[in-house]
């Protein structure tokens, strides 16, 4: 690689590409120092005929004619490069001629593993969905027939130093089953961007961007799907449209629960999970995401109160009456859209809440003062994050929250030296999709010499809990292992779990339950003689 330079080839078959290829185009030009000398055009492999059964080739042109599967002519914005002809087992030569740091080889036949090998940092493609190999390979699609619910994508590179198949980028996405082009319009354009971003991180010197885990070989190709198949995926997810556009009379309770335990302790084998759960909320309203802080000797809880009535969340405060039992809730937040996950942190002896507000478009900071009052400090953040995160790590303060548009699973970050900022985005922004795993799900805490960060697992039904060890936290790296994962705990609210926030040695936590049906609690229950579990 030449100093502050990257040498990129591409490769593809065909005069035409998908749209969301071409976009990863467009954001490879973007990156400053990537040079794409020359376009590599390998054996026209026809892709641009869909293959298969009828009613695939029916669905097919209907589903490329717009979105991120939408056939387009690439040339116009690669028209100023030159086009080189790679016929039959030529790439041997082709590569001789000319030297690369990377080629992105979006479709046809690649150089192999051996001539790769050539390449400084290997030959990259993408593996879409079901992991065969094809031209426009529809992620979801084989998942949606076979009943899986995650659709996982991964960007891998053939012939780098170790001379194998290694993952650079990889995500896991929820399968959707109302649409069948639902998981390529959410899934193509997120990877799009990674080839530019694996760019960026070898332009400021990281060398180890191009390097990852072996990669499991995919099968050369997918079964077909024949006629009969897609008329039932059709009707499938015309039926799950219907039943999920009818409004949800189901009650579902959120309640929270305190571990009298530290909340590293949830990584050890077998773990205390003897929680006491608060009394149940009065009908209508639910407890979720509790966050709490300890003043003079008292536990004090934040957490969103929500209100079927109002059809939104605030965010309240509890705490124990002298006598220890359970005293009634008091809102300290309120807007008119709903507030939720009143992220605490204390920093140089100030108590601090940052409140999610997706409907406000911002991530704003507040002060606690002694009474329980919240204050508005400053804005951090002019767009909205899902369930903020704020803590110092290093020599810079990190916020943490996922995209709204795709809340459990795209990982944003931004860092700043100081707690009021100003926060600027991580070089390698989104740095993380993974339905399981990206999503905040409580407080950042260190243990056995690491940083640990809960997040959840919306991949299975109610939630669950991921822990994941930071390994490399920098403004131009980020990597994390997800160590092990949680799912809802046994007792009276085992229905899911999202929330788990450390105060001293103490874990607050959340729970769901789904009863069989409506509740008949009273609607102003005061819990009078009900023992407070704190």
């Amino acid at each position: 690689m030449a100093e502050g330079l990257l040498r990129v080839g591409v490769a593809f078959a065909g005069k035409r590409l998908p749209a969301w290829q071409v976009q990863c185009l467009r954001e490879l030009r973007a990156v400053p120092g990537v040079v794409i000398p020359a376009l590599f055009e390998a054996p026209d492999t026809g892709q641009d005929a869909p293959i298969g059964s009828a009613v695939y080739r029916w669905w097919w042109r209907r589903a490329s004619r717009s979105g991120p599967l939408m056939m387009s002519d690439p040339f116009s914005l690669l028209a100023d490069l030159p086009v080189v002809a790679v016929a039959g087992s030529g790439w041997r030569e082709v590569l001789r001629k000319q030297p690369l740091d990377v080629l992105l080889q979006l479709n046809g036949t690649g150089p192999s593993l051996e001539e790769s090998g050539a390449i400084t940092h290997g030959a990259w493609q993408f593996r879409i969905g079901d992991g065969h190999d094809q031209a426009n390979p529809v992620p979801g699609l084989q998942e949606f027939f076979h009943g899986d619910g995650l659709t996982r994508t991964a960007l891998l590179a053939r012939g780098a130093a170790e001379g194998t198949l290694m993952v650079l980028r990889e995500g896991c996405f929820r399968t959707d089953d109302r649409q069948l082009s639902g998981t390529a319009e959410t899934v193509l354009p997120l990877c799009a961007a990674w080839p530019a971003q694996v760019c960026r991180a070898l332009l400021v010197g990281d060398r180890a961007a191009a390097t990852g885990p072996s990669a499991e070989p995919g099968p050369e190709s997918a079964p077909t799907l024949g006629n009969a198949a897609l008329l039932h995926m059709l009707w499938k997810s015309f039926r799950n449209r219907q039943r999920k556009g009818r409004p949800n009379k189901a009650v579902e309770e959120w309640n929270i629960g305190v571990l009298p335990q530290p909340l590293g302790t949830l990584l050890h084998e077998r773990p205390n999970l003897n929680v006491r759960w608060l009394p149940p909320p009065a009908a209508g309203q639910t407890r979720s995401t509790p966050y709490g802080w300890i003043r003079e000797g008292t536990l004090n809880v934040l957490y969103e109160k929500f209100q079927r009535s109002a059809g939104k969340g605030v965010i309240a405060r509890i705490r124990p009456k002298r006598d220890n039992n359970l005293k009634r809730s008091r809102t300290v937040l309120e807007s008119v859209g709903t507030l939720s996950h009143p992220f605490l942190l204390e920093h140089e002896g100030q108590v601090y809440v940052l409140p999610e507000q997706l409907h406000a478009e911002r991530v704003d900071l507040y002060a606690l003062d002694p009474e329980g009052a919240l204050h508005f400090t400053t804005t951090l953040l002019e767009v909205p994050l899902c369930s903020p995160t704020l803590f110092p790590h290093g020599d810079r303060w990190w916020l943490l929250g996922t995209d709204p548009s795709q809340p459990d699973t795209v990982l944003l970050v931004f860092h700043a030296q100081r707690v009021e900022g100003p926060y600027v985005p991580h070089l390698l922004n989104p740095v993380k999709m993974d339905i399981r795993s990206a999503r905040p799900g409580g407080t950042p805490f260190p243990a056995d010499g690491a940083l640990w960060r809960p997040a959840r697992d919306a991949s299975i039904p109610g939630g669950g809990i991921c822990f994941n060890r930071i390994q490399v936290l920098t403004p131009e790296r980020f990597e994390e292992e997800a160590v092990k994962f949680m799912g809802p705990l046994p007792g009276p609210w085992s229905d899911g779990i999202r929330t788990l926030s450390a105060v001293g040695g103490l874990t607050l936590m959340d729970g769901l339950r789904k009863p069989d049906g409506p509740t008949t609690r009273p609607k102003d229950r005061r819990h009078s003689s009900s023992a407070h579990p704190f």
